[in-house]
């Protein structure tokens, strides 16, 4: 019989076990191991509450998972004490209400697209699930409504709410800023309806700086242009003073790393050559790590046409535009890089110095098989990196990995690679790993297997 055979309830229970013994990471991993586990591994995550004690790492809460569950738990949320969740229901249901269809799915609907806003704006905190952060009970409910209205495009609210006295310039601690937050979507009308409130000069420059990178990061022209009007204020890029000006030329570099059109750089390199003392101002190859970053194979093309280092900037030896590409498994980027000369083994990321992996390292790490096997058959070498390649294998329980590894020559006769991946699946209680390294008992892994087992004052692992 089959797990899967077994009642629902009871393929539910086990799974909620195994993600409690397994943790955050290693449990959403239990979904690589079937698909049709995806929908249990998100209700355990849930039951359990595991994510709730998770550190608020950046990087992780890029995942996909995050703003589902932060979703889930926002549409559970009965108690005004943890307000930062009940902010983003209360929310949601007058959002409901005014659009007049206030029925459960689309509730969970405006709910889901908050969550997304809440940390893609970067206030989310891991603590907010805890009901650890304090309450922002001077933050009436039109305050968050402005930024939630300026994101979903909803221009009449976001006349209404500025009609009545609610300042644009006013950050939700929820939230963060309505411009940023239109300008993220593209909602032009409703930025030039934000940006007609503040006349100050400082006010308007502190309003546009962080909008401006991401209208240049998605590639839009057209509120690029809106955001330098003279208008709403002087332009930033004219606009003197001890910070502001270059607070706004800090931000246009930065979209133009990031930006994923080859129209939308070029005409931010249009506006540096008017700046003579900035010059040009950009790194080619640091654009190149974005674009590469982003999944733009467009802008990563561009790149490459224009003479951009295929491994990336001289000066920020970290971002390795073949590594973030293996790491997300874009083997398209993965390819065109290699195909224009990208060197599968970095000498200067051998030993993680800048903390950046090999790209093999990058490759396995995410348990992108077929990226592995183009890496591989560029001449990525499978001994290389610290820890070794076969170690992540290990890591992600993958024998499919595993397999392939060994059969490209990686060896496991060393304390850095058999012992490594023994330590490793003893320490994270990986049995069928320990079970896997012990059962291949050839020569080559003996000696690691009796040390380890010294070691560990154990008897023969079986």
């Amino acid at each position: 019989m089959y797990l899967l055979d077994l009642n629902p309830e009871i393929v539910q229970a086990i799974i909620v076990c195994a993600v409690e013994a397994r943790g955050l990471k290693r449990g959403l991993r239990l979904k690589l191991v079937s698909k049709r586990f995806s929908g249990e591994v998100d209700q355990a995550m849930f039951t359990t509450r595991i994510a709730d004690n998770h550190s608020n790492l950046l990087w992780d809460l890029k995942s996909p998972f995050w703003p589902s569950y932060l979703a889930r738990r926002v549409m559970a949320e009965r108690n005004k004490s943890n307000w930062h969740l009940w902010m983003i229901r209360e929310t949601a249901e007058f959002l409901c209400r005014r659009s007049g269809t206030f029925d459960e799915d689309s509730l969970k609907n405006i709910v889901q697209q908050l969550s997304c806003l809440a940390i893609s704006s970067g206030t989310f905190k891991t603590s907010w699930l805890r009901g650890e952060e304090p309450s922002k009970e001077s933050e009436p409910l039109p305050l968050h409504l402005l930024t939630a209205a300026a994101y979903l495009g909803d221009t009449p609210l976001v006349s209404s709410l500025m009609a009545d006295g609610w300042s644009p310039l006013t950050s939700s601690s929820v939230f963060y800023c309505p411009t940023e937050a239109a300008a993220c979507e593209g909602h032009t009308a409703v930025v030039e309806l934000l940006m007609s409130y503040g006349k100050l000069p400082v006010d308007t420059c502190l309003q546009k700086r962080f909008a401006v990178c991401n209208a240049i990061r998605e590639g839009n022209l057209d509120m690029l242009d809106l955001f330098l009007e003279p208008r709403y204020g002087p332009s930033p890029l004219t606009l003197r003073g001890p910070i502001h000006h270059k607070i706004f030329v800090k931000q246009l570099k930065r979209g133009i790393h990031r930006t994923k059109t080859p129209t939308m750089f070029d005409r931010i390199r249009e506006i540096f050559r008017s700046l003579p003392e900035f010059g040009d101002g950009i790194d080619l190859g640091l654009c190149l790590y974005e674009a590469a970053y982003n999944g733009s194979m467009e802008m990563v093309d561009h790149l490459l046409k224009m003479g951009a280092s295929v491994n990336g900037s001289s000066e920020f030896l970290s971002q390795n535009p073949l590594s973030v590409a293996s790491r997300t498994g874009r083997n398209d980027l993965v390819k065109l890089l290699l195909s224009h000369g990208a060197d599968p083994n970095p000498p200067y990321l051998l030993h993680n110095m800048y903390g950046c992996k090999m790209p093999l390292i990058a490759a396995a790490s995410g348990g992108y098989l077929e990226t592995i096997k183009i890496l591989l058959d560029h001449g990525a070498n499978v001994n290389e990196g610290s820890p070794r390649p076969i170690v992540y294998a290990i890591r992600l329980e993958s024998t499919a990995i595993f397999s392939l590894m060994r059969e490209r020559g990686a060896i496991l006769s060393t304390p850095e690679t058999g012992g490594a991946a023994l330590e490793l699946a003893s320490t994270e209680g990986l049995e069928s790993m320990v079970n896997l390294l012990a059962q291949l008992r050839t020569r080559e892994l003996a000696l690691v297997v009796r040390e380890f087992e010294n070691k560990h004052g154990l008897g023969h692992i079986t």
